[in-house]
């Protein structure tokens, strides 16, 4: 495609929407801030060249823009809803759930792991990359203590505005992102992906992120990270089945953490509705397109210069349904991984703190007495967790080696001494087994042979 020059213009084309229903909020908030801002509008267009030239000097001589190194991110989800909202999509428990399935989501697209690849029209099959990030939930907090990785705060808002805010930035769901007015403040945003699962003012928005490269110039570094709609987040399965129509895959947070990473939509940065060839979002081999796709089109559907194989609508920066989605190109995931694996990447400091997946080495208020026992370890599947007898275990929780939870087992009848696990449909490797009690907790490697 041809370069990003014409985003400043395009932005300011004016909207139209298409649908009820809105995958993001990227380009009208991008709209917005040059209206109200247009000094900064030169300045978001330089950053963005900037960034796009420093890819490819590090792969110049290359046919492609290639990701070259495997990095990993720690995650923490902040879930900001009133209790309706909350017991809507199954409380805590269904938070855990939805949150497990969002990880196995982001982790397969983001390492071209899914199966949908297979769907992916012939012509565009050798363009199909591999971003190389891994996405963990972190499990030490900032203060040093045990995390699973997410909080959920209770609030008296029944919305947020993705487009028009109160506090800090007043852009991309701001007030979502402060204590203040009802959300959750962000954790150190240098060390952790910081990510918002809010209920949208905007009627039937599905999320917004502001790129890493508006830190400063457009946004506080406190706001960076995305927001999605509770209803667009995780996937459908057992106890997880109340979501918007069309988006239940768990692919609106792949959608957004692309923006996160410094991607445009595949067509550029004009806003949905206004049909033009003049703009596109700056990627070599993504074809050219005039405006987002919905629902799930048929393939091929003629671009702006009727390149063989049409437009590429099943790429995760288009519009469609999440079942439609298949695929990042190898020059998306060049700029992705670039971003987040280069010492000049915008998210370069998030890939250097792995250690923040890892349980605390100790945690101070578990007493002496909460012990347990895990036998056999190794084990080639079956194992059991014996507690000791003043031990008031509330919870176990099995992860793995990105923190994951892969078993979860709430503790009903605190008599129960022993805990048989099953992790037989695992894969080999270690996992960590997490005994949560009432004044602490504790964790134990298991080696599954």
């Amino acid at each position: 495609m041809r370069g990003c020059a014409g985003i400043c213009l395009a932005v300011l084309m004016a909207f139209t929407s298409v649908a009820q229903t809105r995958r993001c909020a990227n380009d009208e908030v991008l709209m917005k801030i040059i209206q109200e801002k247009p000094e900064l509008a030169e300045t978001i267009q330089k950053n963005r060249q900037q960034f796009i030239e420093a890819v490819a000097q590090r792969d110049k001589g290359a046919m492609a823009h290639k990701s070259t190194a495997q990095v990993v991110i720690p995650v923490v989800f902040h879930i900001v809803l009133n209790q309706q909202q909350l017991t809507t999509i199954g409380g805590a428990a269904g938070v855990a759930l939805r949150i497990d399935s969002q990880m196995a989501v982001l982790n397969r697209d983001y390492n071209a792991l899914s199966l949908d690849q297979s769907s992916i029209p012939t012509v565009f099959q050798p363009l199909y990359g591999n971003v190389q990030i891994q996405f963990g939930l972190a499990h030490t907090a900032p203060d040093g203590s045990a995390t699973n990785g997410y909080e959920i705060v209770t609030t008296n808002s029944s919305s947020f505005s993705a487009e028009s805010g109160t506090m800090g930035s007043t852009y991309a769901a701001s007030d979502a992102k402060y204590q203040q007015s009802g959300g959750a403040n962000a954790w150190d945003p240098s060390k952790y992906l910081n990510i918002w699962v809010i209920n949208f003012t905007e009627n039937g928005l599905l999320g917004i992120s502001p790129p890493m490269s508006w830190v400063g110039s457009v946004i506080p570094l406190q706001e960076v990270g995305p927001a999605i709609n509770y209803r667009a987040f995780g996937k459908f399965g057992p106890g997880q089945n109340v979501f918007l129509s069309g988006f239940n895959g768990g692919r609106t947070l792949v959608h957004e953490m692309g923006h996160f990473f410094e991607l445009s939509h595949i067509w550029g940065n004009t806003n949905p509705g206004s049909g033009s060839c003049s703009d596109d979002d700056g990627i070599g081999d993504t074809p050219q397109q005039s405006d987002a796709n919905s629902g799930c089109p048929t393939f091929p559907k003629a671009n702006c210069t009727n390149a063989t194989g049409g437009e590429m609508f099943m790429n995760y920066m288009d519009y469609v349904n999440d079942a439609c989605y298949r695929m990042f190109t190898v020059q998306q995931a060049g700029v992705m991984n670039f971003s987040a694996s280069d010492p000049a990447g915008p998210a370069y400091s998030l890939s250097q703190n792995p250690h923040l997946l890892q349980w605390p080495t100790s945690v101070e208020n578990v007493l002496s007495e909460n012990v347990f026992h895990i036998f056999p370890n190794p084990t080639q599947g079956l194992f059991r967790i014996s507690v000791a007898d003043r031990a008031t275990l509330e919870k176990i929780v099995v992860t793995n080696a990105l923190g994951q939870a892969v078993k979860i087992i709430s503790i009903t009848d605190k008599l129960v001494r022993n805990y048989d696990v099953d992790l037989n449909s695992m894969n080999r490797g270690i996992y960590h087994v997490q005994c949560i009690f009432a004044n602490g907790t504790l964790t134990k490697k298991i080696v599954l042979q």
